[in-house]
Formats: structure tokens, sequence, C-alpha cells
């Protein structure tokens, strides 16, 4: 080799050894987004997967965030060599029917998540439950009692049925007696018949259960006692609340048949005499899976003309998707204060709270129907001076469908922020669940996760919860010094209602979500925080866009 040739190698080997290596940079790019299946019902899991591939010249590691509706849901990370791709995926579950974007990346693709088909145990009744007697035959060819019943919908299964009774202290003879309780189908046949003594009642009105072994119906039926009692013997209870429909007596024929009586046996004086004013406690309880197909309560079709606005807010209530006996019962006494003249006026504020175009529903109905759910509503009106943070708070705190925020219904983020749908009701909740920490935190999950968290926190999860539900809300941050080096810094949620600024703002523990008055610009409305401006004013202000895009700057403005 010529010696020119070894002077070459020999300076490029001192080249290589002498320049440092640089790491090349990666750069990444989320090329697609697939959900496997894009509908699905609620409470089913759906698989989210996304291509991510590494444009730049050096390896690195993508940190790949799962969204819905703008909020982050969960974060993985992934190592991704130069040129190549790699695929994340992500199992989301949706507990609440609903149209919900979800994103990784800035690629978006919709889930669409179905009212799930269930079996539930749902009560039939039609009685109000205030037995004003208990009733037998008071001639002795009349013995039955007989109840006919519409499902809520088909096909449903007919697991037991209730009977109030009583046998009658002066009866006598009741040793080896018994009584057969049925089942009949609209066509008056057999479906279910068992036979009982008289002694499965007592001396006291007591409702008695009896299994059935999974009668299924698809049409009307009928719930029939047959105790061929006359008085005194075994009773029956009856309710004078409620317009009779549906209650009826049988006879049993010489050809030993059982039939519905064309007649009505009671003429007495007494309020029984009257067929319409006499519901025989008898409930069936059964199960059914579409059984969102149910015959509005007769008050409740009486808001179709005197308050329509309200039905349609009440019928998108996420509790009243499927209604059964206790959404009936509830209804019923909403209804009932609705068409009181003297209740309009907090029916009004109610319905006002929030921005309506934005909201998914009302909660303040919400918060009125989970009272309901409890209590009777004409009993103890908790509409009588009207206070929204009266009604929420007896709803959050005291209602068994609450459980003082402990139930399901507080453990899901989006469920949670699409109730939180106003800035008095964030504020509330997060009074009421948020402790202030020194803990670091931009993410909004984290934050709800936490209930906990720094100034940035609290004002991540207000903001975020506000922007879903269509106000225009940002981070403000307030910091004294240079902006490239503040010495101090706070944050607050900043939302704009009606040309007006407001902030809503944690600071410490003894001070969570406290909100400002109105002010007619951002640098006044900022001048709130922490009420620093009378003795350390702020020197500057950065504006952070939250939702649905993220921690984004989008203005930077010196204090005035």
């Amino acid at each position: 080799m010529r010696k020119s040739s070894w002077v070459f190698i020999a300076l490029l080997v001192a080249v290589m050894v002498t320049v440092p290596a640089c790491k090349a940079p990666a750069e990444f790019e989320v090329v697609s987004l697939e959900i496997v299946p894009l509908e699905v019902a609620a409470g089913e899991t759906v698989s989210v997967t996304a291509e991510v591939r590494n444009t730049g010249s050096g390896e690195g590691v993508y940190t790949a965030i799962l969204t819905v509706d703008g909020a982050d849901v969960e974060a993985k990370e992934v190592t991704i060599a130069p040129g190549a791709s790699e695929t994340v995926t992500f199992s989301l579950l949706k507990d609440a029917p609903g149209t919900y974007q979800v994103g990784i990346g800035g690629q978006t693709s919709s889930l669409t998540v179905k009212q799930m088909l269930v079996a539930k145990e749902f009560e039939l009744k039609y009685d109000d439950g205030k037995a004003r007697d208990a009733i037998s035959a008071d001639i002795p060819w009349l013995g039955g009692h007989i109840v006919d019943f519409s499902p809520l919908g088909t096909p449903f299964t007919i697991k037991k049925i209730r009977i109030t009774g009583m046998l009658s202290s002066r009866a006598s003879n009741i040793k080896g007696k018994t009584f057969d309780v049925e089942i009949w189908d609209k066509d008056q046949k057999i479906l279910y018949s068992a036979t009982y003594p008289y002694t499965k009642f007592t001396a006291y009105p007591t409702w008695v259960e009896f299994e059935v072994p999974d009668i299924e119906v698809t049409d009307r039926f009928y719930a029939h006692i047959y105790t061929d009692s006359p008085w005194p013997g075994l009773h029956i209870g009856a309710d004078d609340s409620v317009i009779n429909k549906h209650s009826d007596t049988t006879i049993r024929t010489a050809e030993k048949v059982v039939q519905i009586s064309d007649v009505w046996p009671y003429s007495r004086s007494q309020w029984f005499g009257n067929k319409s004013k006499v519901n025989w406690m008898i409930r069936i309880v059964g199960e059914g899976k579409d059984l969102g197909v149910k015959e509005k309560p007769a008050l409740v079709e009486q808001l179709k003309v005197a308050y329509p606005e309200l039905l349609q807010e009440l019928l998108m209530l996420p509790d009243l998707a499927v209604i059964d006996t206790k959404d009936e019962e509830a209804l019923e006494d909403i209804a009932h204060l609705a068409l009181d003249s003297k209740n309009r006026t907090a029916f009004e504020s109610m319905l006002n709270e929030g921005i309506k175009d934005y909201r998914k529903y009302c909660t303040p109905l919400e918060a009125l129907l989970w009272i309901a759910y409890d209590r009777e509503l004409d009993q103890d009106n908790p509409l009588m001076n009207y206070s929204l943070a009266k009604l929420i708070d007896a709803a959050w705190e005291d209602t068994t469908t609450s459980n003082h925020y402990n139930s399901e219904r507080w453990q899901n983020l989006h469920e949670v922020s699409a109730r939180l749908n106003s800035p008095d009701l964030v504020c509330q909740y997060m009074r009421s669940q948020f402790r202030f920490t020194q803990q670091h935190i931009y993410q909004t999950a984290e934050a709800f996760n936490l209930k906990a968290g720094n100034c940035n926190a609290h004002a991540t999860f207000a903001t975020c919860c506000l922007g879903k539900n269509g106000y225009e809300s940002y981070i403000l941050q307030a910091i004294r010094g240079p902006i490239e080096h503040p010495s101090m810094g706070h944050s607050g949620c900043l939302y704009i209602e009606d040309n007006k600024y407001y902030i809503i703002d944690s600071s410490s523990a003894h001070s969570i979500a406290m909100q400002t008055g109105a002010s007619d610009a951002i640098e006044n409305a900022a001048d709130y925080l922490s009420g620093y401006s009378t003795t350390l004013p702020w020197e500057n202000y950065i504006l952070y866009d939250l939702y649905p895009s993220g921690w984004t700057t989008i203005d930077i403005k010196p204090h005035k």
C-alpha cells in the first residue's frame, strides 16, 4: 500500500475519534387510529389502536395519550426505531350511552355507545302502598281478588307475586284451609297455580311474597288469589289512593270454574262500596330486557300540555333511559310539584342552569330526581325557598343514589364532568371533594382521580369541565418576574359569560374553588387570583387554552 494511503486512513480514524457523536432526533406522527368495534352497548370494552411512525433519523420514545371528548384518559409509552412504525393499544369502557370522540395524537374517531339491554328486576303495581283496609268477600260465592297487569316491555319473566293480607282476629275454623295463587294469560287461561295454607298470613297486615318459577308473558296477564273466604276470614289489602282501573273480583261457578265477576259485590256505604277506589295490593316482580317502552304516569302526561319543556328535559336524564317502577313514582312526584304554580320560578331557575345547547342534561333536575327516589316530595318539598346549593347538597350528600359521593355515579370522569355543567356546580363539587396540596398536576384525569393537587390541578379540572359544557374557559397563570424566569406563579380558571370575565381560584386548603365577581377585562379578573393585587402585584399573565387541545399558550399579557 502506498504511503499516501496510510496517511489518509490515519487522518480518517483521527477525525472519527475526535468528533463527538450527536444523537439524531426522533420525530413522530400518528398515522392511523382504529376503534374495534365502533358501536357497543354500555359497559362493553372496545380496543383503540393507533399506528405511530418515527419519521426522524434517531430512535425515540413516544408517549401516546388516549383522549375522550378532549379529556386525557390514559397514557402509554412506546420506543420506535428511525423509519419504523409501532402500534399502541388501549382498552376503553364506557358505561353511559352516547357518542364519544376518541383521539390519539391528533387522530380522532367516533365511538357509539348504546343502552345495554340487560335483564333487570322491576315491580309492577297499581296501588300506592297505602292500605286503608283489608277486605274479604262478604258473599260466600265471591272468593277471589284479581289484578290485570301490563308488562313494561316484552318478553317479561314473572319471578314473584307480592300480596298484602291478614287473618281476621275473629276468623275461626282456618285449620286446614287453603288459598290459590295464580297467573292467568290475557285470555284468562291459567299459566301457573300454587296452593298455600291460610297461615301463610298473620293477624297483622303484611306483604307476603310468593315465588313463581319464571313464567314468561308476552302480553297482558292477571295475578289472582282465590281465598274462598267470607268475612271474617282471610282479608286482602286494599288501597283507595289511586283510581282503580285494574282490580276485580272472581267467582267460582257451579262447574268449579273460576272467572272474573260481572258484578261488584261491595254495595255498602263504606268507601269500598265504590269500585273506582279499590286497588288490591297485589304486585308482580319480574325481569325484562327492553323495558324502556312504558306508559307514562297520568301526571307526567299532563306535563306535555302544561310544561312541555320540563318534560323534555326530564326525559333527557340518563337515569331515565329505562323507566322502571321507582322512576315512575319519582316522576309522578316531580310532575305534581311542577303543576303547582308556586314552584314555577324554582323550575325555571333549574332549567336555566348551564348552557342548554351544550349540556347533556339539566343537573338540578337530576338532583331532584335522586331526592324523589328517597322520599315523598309532596310531604317535604325541596323547592320551597329554592336554592341551587341546598338542592345539590341534599342530592349529592344525602341520597342513596349518591351515597355521599361514594356510588358508581361518581367514579367516571366523563360522567362526572357532564354533570358539572355550570360554574356553580363545578365549584360545589370541588369544595366538597378536592384537597389543596403541593402536587404539580396538569392532567384532568389525574386531578380527578386524586381529588388533590396544587393550583394547576384545580384550575385544570375546572377549566376542562366548563369547556366540555360549552363555556369559553382558560387556564390563567399570573407570574412575577420575567416570563423566562418567573419568581412566583399562580393559576386559576378563567371563564367568560355574557362578555364578562370570572375566576375560579384555589390557593390553599381553606380557599378551594372560590369565585370572583364579574370583570370587564382579563387583567382585572386576574387581579383576583389569591388577592395578590393589593400587596404583591403580578407582572405578567399567560393565557392557556386547555379544552379540547390541551395546554396551549394563546396569549401573554403584561400587567396593566
